[in-house]
């Protein structure tokens, strides 16, 4: 897979049946290290909810979980993962924190409870478009920052850190299928005289979030 879909940033959302409040929370990760730190998070920042229901997947979907936490079977951490799905999201985590209000709901609201918070905090995250890129370095003289820095733009390069020393260098990242034409066109632009160097490949945001 050389792309996917998660939500742009942390989101939340709320949900309220009979005096129960469901408490949405959505979070993109990378590992299922970072799926269940983002649960422990939640419990401890909510240690007097009666539920902390919750769904991830990772690995570009490949690798899913999900936890009822104590409600019954099938209404919890299924409907949410359920919504992951329907949003057509991956390497996201939902968690749902449940404040008990005195009364017992039944299986379908119950069911309907937790979908409804988890499509709150998937909508209210947004979701962007990760690719695989190339994250490299270039070290160029002052007089070509100019050039080089608008050939980065229009090959949609994103600049991820400049120092400014005796020489510019900059960091960027760009698509890898992008990459190719990118290395070529500097090096036309300086008479080869500008190989960026490859530091590593990830999944970074390449697309506009959608709100």
């Amino acid at each position: 897979m050389d792309a996917f879909y998660t939500v742009a940033r942390e989101g939340e959302g709320v949900y309220e049946e009979k005096r129960s409040r469901f408490l949405g929370f959505a979070r993109p990760v990378f590992s299922e290290a970072d799926a269940i730190g983002f649960v422990e998070d939640l419990r401890r920042l909510h240690p007097d909810a009666r539920h902390h229901v919750y769904a991830y997947t990772v690995d570009f979907g490949a690798k899913e979980r999900m936890s009822d936490d104590g409600e019954p079977q099938g209404t919890g951490g299924a409907r949410v993962l359920t919504a992951i799905k329907q949003a057509g999201l991956s390497n996201v985590c939902v968690v749902i924190v449940r404040y008990f209000g005195g009364t017992l709901l039944g299986a379908g609201p119950l069911a309907r409870a937790y979908s409804a918070a988890a499509l709150s905090a998937i909508e209210n995250a947004g979701t962007v478009r990760c690719e695989s890129c190339g994250v490299y370095r270039i070290t160029l003289p002052y007089a070509r920052q100019s050039r080089v820095e608008q050939e980065l733009k229009k090959r949609g390069a994103k600049v991820l850190d400049s120092v400014f020393a005796e020489r510019v260098t900059h960091t960027f990242s760009v698509r890898l299928a992008d990459a190719p034409d990118l290395i070529a066109s500097l090096g036309e632009l300086s008479a080869g005289e500008l190989v960026p160097e490859l530091l590593e490949q990830r999944f970074l945001p390449t697309g506009e979030s959608i709100p």
